[in-house]
């Protein structure tokens, strides 16, 4: 098999995110789950597992989401740091919410384990010099056999986390009405 190539450089410039810098990615991800706190404070858990129109996501589906991303996305970090250029399978984060119960709790214990995954996620990161930043993976199973870096991956997070920030605090100001 020929060695794949990184598209569009560290991340493929398909992705519907802007470029962001390392300081600005950590950034977001510091502070992604202050502002969904901060949106939704002062909202109980029945309130936040209510969905705002039939079929349309609860408070409690979306944070679901955003650990099944943090747990693909963010495992993924973590392995590309543990081993040197491994090779694993795509995992849609849409798939493994389904084999998770995340769904089914309440919306602050689970973002109480969003939370906590981040800050463990930031120790890591943080302090990663550029070079760590570089390291990537060769990743099957999503289409065609590709290498994606660790800022491939935390820039995905941080910007589809900021996405769904748009919507909770879309929903927050709904719910309250």
């Amino acid at each position: 098999m020929s060695d794949p190539r990184p598209v569009g450089g560290p991340r493929s410039k398909t992705a519907r995110d802007p470029d962001l810098s390392r300081e600005q990615i950590l950034g977001l991800l510091r502070s992604n789950p202050a502002a969904i706190a901060a949106a939704v404070a002062g909202l109980d858990d029945a309130t936040l597992a209510r969905e705002p129109a039939p079929g349309e996501w609860s408070a409690v589906t979306i944070i679901a989401h955003l650990r099944a991303c943090s747990d693909q996305w963010g495992g993924a970090c973590l392995r590309i740091l543990a081993q040197d250029r491994p090779t694993f399978r795509a995992v849609s984060p849409r798939s493994w919410v389904r084999r998770t119960d995340y769904a089914e709790q309440p919306f602050w214990a689970s973002f109480g384990a969003f939370r906590d995954q981040r800050d463990a996620l930031l120790q890591v990161l943080e302090p990663l010099d550029p070079e760590a930043w570089s390291r990537s993976a060769i990743v099957t199973g999503a289409g065609a056999v590709m290498e994606r870096t660790l800022t491939w991956y935390a820039l995905g997070l941080a910007d589809h986390e900021r996405q769904h920030l748009a919507a909770i605090v879309r929903l927050a100001a709904a719910l309250r009405v």
